[in-house]
């Protein structure tokens, strides 16, 4: 079954895969195939590839696991990766393997077993969901509302909209002359109380003790989260734009946008994405340090075309409002494959900045750099990157673009190695 080192500790790793075979049996009846690959040693436990009679796979999955006391979670934690894997695959049959053994589970195995829901989650998740609202553990709870949450036509989103009825209300767009004259109004009235169906959907009751914030308006900004943005749209006729104008204008204007972006990061629009950035645009240019953060989480939803097409257009607004260094922010929080024009306008912006700075601050950038490796595109990366090189004889300072680097490794690669292992590494030969 595994082959293991003898040495201090060697029973209880073999009580740990003693629970990860009973796991594998009772998930996936796994007992006549035995797990190969599965290596320990006195401090490690590695599953390196493990292959079930379901044709699952989890290659590369290493679980560090103390000898005294964590040992016996890596039955849990082998179980989160084989349901993961299952839901990009059959989300239905992950599921049922989780209906299979819920009772059985520990209270933090259900936890991450319901976040791990969010992978390939549907309508079709929408009724075990909902039992696991009714969970004696708090973590189970509100997983299982962030799920239903991101799920538009669930009854739980439906209850959020009724909660919200009479308490976001957009005054009808005047006609005729009044239509020039005047603006449209957002009435917002806040929840007088919060019954017991708003307390079973996840509704706090009480905000964290470091948020300066009413009780009533804490309510109303975790209601307003809840439904896709897009239905106010659609219900008051206006654009998006034009709505977060009217926020702007109420005397809750900080909550209304903060549970809008979060409504958007759950249901993702480009309309809302981009008038939400223009938001924090405004915002970063005012020293808000949480805008480029911001941005990157209202992109992350985005499909990998809109998100990297959305991300050119921040990046040349942010530059047009003389914000290199947010776009500087911006790019190294951004976590997706930049295209050829998004990783050619990122060197730009780079170079524009360090000569803006005369060099002054070249030796600041690597830990930003280091992190491009992963996103840009080489074969554009690579010149763009010697045309800052070759500025080095001005600023007397070094400049190193590193990425993915192995654990304890001081190995770095020349730019063309890199672009044919399609890993990037910029250094100064020099």
């Amino acid at each position: 079954m595994a082959a293991w080192t003898s040495g201090p500790g060697t029973g209880r790793q073999f009580t740990s895969l003693i629970l990860i075979w009973q796991f594998c049996e009772r998930h996936c009846g796994a007992a006549d195939r035995g797990l190969p690959h599965v290596q320990t040693h006195e401090r490690l436990l590695q599953f390196e590839v493990v292959e079930l009679h379901t044709c699952v796979f989890v290659e590369g999955i290493v679980t560090l696991a103390q000898t005294e006391g964590r040992l016996e979670g890596a039955a849990s934690l082998l179980g989160i990766a084989l349901l993961k894997r299952v839901r990009e695959s059959d989300p239905g049959r992950g599921r049922m393997w989780l209906e299979a053994t819920w009772s059985a589970d520990s209270a933090e195995a259900r936890e991450a077993f319901v976040q791990a829901l969010t992978i390939g989650l549907s309508s079709e998740d929408e009724a075990f969901l909902e039992k696991a609202l009714d969970d004696k553990r708090k973590g189970v709870r509100l997983a299982a509302a962030e799920n239903l949450a991101r799920l538009p036509e669930s009854a739980f989103v439906q209850r959020a909209l009724t909660r919200l009825q009479g308490l976001f209300v957009f005054d009808p767009r005047p006609s005729g002359m009044l239509a020039r004259l005047s603006s449209r109004k957002l009435r917002i009235e806040l929840p007088a109380a919060l019954d017991k169906t708003a307390l079973r959907d996840g509704i706090e009751p009480k905000p964290p003790a470091d948020r300066k914030i009413g009780e009533r308006s804490f309510w109303f900004m975790q209601m307003l989260s809840i439904p896709p943005p897009l239905v106010w749209l659609h219900r008051f006729d206006c654009s998006a734009a034009e709505l977060l104008a009217a926020v702007d204008r109420t005397d809750y204007a900080q909550e209304v946008f903060s549970a809008l972006c979060t409504a958007c990061v759950r249901h993702p629009d480009r309309e809302w994405v981009a008038a939400l950035s223009a938001v924090w645009r405004t915002r970063g240019r005012e020293q808000d340090r949480g805008a480029a953060a911001g941005i990157a989480a209202l992109l992350a939803g985005l499909p990998v075309d809109a998100r990297d097409a959305q991300l050119q257009a921040e990046i040349s607004a942010l530059r047009s409002q003389d914000s290199v260094g947010l776009c500087l922010q911006l790019l190294t929080s951004s976590d997706h494959a930049w295209s050829s024009a998004t990783t050619a306008l990122a060197f730009d912006v780079l170079l524009t900045h360090i000569r803006e700075s005369n060099g002054a601050t070249a030796g600041l950038m690597r830990s930003q750099l280091e992190s491009w490796g992963r996103h840009v595109d080489v074969a554009v990366a690579a010149p763009a990157a010697h045309r800052i090189l070759r500025q080095r004889a001005r600023w007397n300072v070094p400049i190193r673009l590193e990425a993915d680097r192995p654990a304890g490794s001081r190995a770095h690669h020349n730019i063309k190695d890199a672009a044919a292992s399609g890993v990037a590494t910029l250094h100064d030969d020099q």
